[in-house]
């Protein structure tokens, strides 16, 4: 499980940040990093599988308009609506590589744990073979 999600140091002064601190308050910003740790934690794709617009407003601490909020991140790219009807993350991929690939890397890093206690085991059973504890 992730513990962190990456935010472009220029993301405070970046015109779309401007402009959702003018449309949704400096509580549309607290609400979009919200769903990017809640995102980051739950969703390491960046899709919203089985979210509905109620759950996502709750899950990120939304008190105002459900539907201006999310209309709102989708016009101005933070969000995405999917053909299926699913939200994700905007380029969450690339601006967060290290969410996104979490399965994968701890995949590997299983992996190679495993490969090095066999490798342990076989040289304790050849050193046991050999007369060596």
């Amino acid at each position: 499980m992730n513990t962190d999600f990456r935010v472009n140091v220029a993301f405070f002064n970046h015109l779309k940040t401007k402009k959702l601190i003018q449309k949704l308050g400096k509580e549309g910003v607290f609400s979009l990093m919200s769903l990017w740790a809640y995102t980051a934690q739950n969703k390491p794709k960046g899709i919203l599988t089985n979210l509905t617009k109620d759950d996502i407003s709750i899950l990120v601490d939304w008190e105002g308009e459900i539907n201006h909020f999310l209309d709102v991140l989708i016009e101005l790219k933070f969000l995405d609506k999917e053909n299926n009807g699913e939200y994700s993350i905007h380029n969450w991929e690339q601006r967060n590589g290290f969410a996104y690939y979490a399965e994968e890397r701890s995949e590997k890093a299983r992996k190679a744990a495993e490969q090095r206690w066999k490798m342990e085991k076989e040289a304790k059973k050849k050193g046991a073979s050999n007369g060596k504890k």
